[in-house]
Formats: C-alpha cells, structure tokens, sequence
C-alpha cells in the first residue's frame, strides 16, 4: 500500500493542499490530511480506514474544483503544472496590449508512462461499456475524463463533477463541470460538458471550417 505520507507528497506535487496561484482574491488551499493533522485538530490517532478514505478524496480531504481542474490539465500535457491564470492579457487605455505570462510550478515529478497509462484510464471513461461518460463518444473529437461524486452535510447529499480534456491525442481544452446537489451519481455533469465540446470545437476559429 502507498500510506498517507507518499499519498499526500504526490497530491501536494500536483497541487493539492495549496493554493494554485490563480490571479484571483480568495482563492482557498482545501486540505489533504495527514496523521499530525488529524491528531492536532480532530485529537484521534491515524487509523488505515484513514488511509482508505483520503485515497478516495473522501474523509478529511477538501479540493476546490479549480485544483481538480488544474491537476487534470497536468496529466493532460504530460506533466507540468501551471498556476492558472484568468487574464490572457492586459489592455491599457492607449491601445496597448500586455501578455499576462503563464507561470510552472513544476515539471517532470512523475513519470510520463505513468501519466500516460491514467489518460488512457480517462479515455476508457468514454470508451468502455462499462464506462460513465459514453455519450462522449459521439463527439466528433475525443475525450477523456473522471466522473466523480462529492458529499457534503450530514445527509449524504453529494454534488456530482465531471472532470474532462480533449482532444485526447492532442488536448488544448481542460474542463469540470460541477452539478450541486444532485443524487447519488455524477452524470448529470456529463451532458453539460458533451453541450460545451460540441460548441467549443465546431467553432469556425477551432475546427478550420
């Protein structure tokens, strides 16, 4: 088994646990435990059940979606994790334009075969029967992505997400999608994400038409 301290080094690689530096105010850390934490705030031991629930993203772990997202875009370019930015470029009264630089946090933490064999798990997603995003594979370009379900409250209520890049051989585009409040499975987010690919890349500037 992997444990909670080399758990918790490769999550914090990709960035979670921190900020990812968006130029943005407000912008939360959420938090990936570890048995210091849990003894320190919560005053219990570290138990393997512990263990199981963090490698799930559940018990004491918190993400925000913008971490989720910028992890997956990771995976998506074969390793090198950017703080993102909302701003392409700045504007000034005068006319002239300014690029807003983008920024690695870091590069090359993990091996490219293994970031290779989770795109080809994200690709099954869509692909497989089994899989949780098959109406994706009607698309005229290909996607590979993570449905996920978050719970939150006392009340089992979960908000479903849909985790997604394309085009799979070649992805330019990272996306999640974030249905609140919904039942017990993530698919909702699914449909939504099928509508924005469909407009995003049957755009005259995207798919050369």
């Amino acid at each position: 088994g992997w444990g909670i301290e080399r758990m918790k080094k490769y999550e914090n690689l990709f960035g979670y646990g921190n900020k990812t530096g968006i130029d943005l105010p407000g912008e939360a850390t959420g938090l990936i435990p570890d048995p210091e934490w849990k003894q320190d705030v919560i005053g219990e031991r570290w138990y393997i059940g512990d263990d199981y629930n963090t490698s799930i993203g559940q018990g004491f772990v918190t993400a925000t979606p913008l971490q989720i997202l910028n992890s997956v875009a990771t995976i998506a370019n074969g390793g090198t994790l950017y703080a993102p930015r909302a701003a392409s470029h700045i504007r000034s009264a005068d006319g002239t334009v300014t690029p807003v630089p983008g920024e690695i946090v870091r590069q090359d933490f993990l091996d490219v075969d293994i970031l290779r064999i989770v795109r080809e798990g994200m690709r099954a997603t869509v692909t497989d029967a089994q899989g949780t995003a098959q109406p994706l594979q009607t698309l005229s370009i290909a996607v590979a992505g993570k449905t996920g379900t978050a719970q939150f409250g006392n009340d089992q209520k979960t908000h479903g997400w849909f985790v997604s890049f394309a085009p799979y051989e070649d992805p330019s585009l990272a996306m999640i999608v974030l249905v609140e409040g919904q039942g017990e499975e993530g698919y909702n987010a699914v449909p939504v994400t099928k509508d924005v690919y469909q407009w995003y890349f049957s755009r005259p500037e995207v798919s050369g038409e």
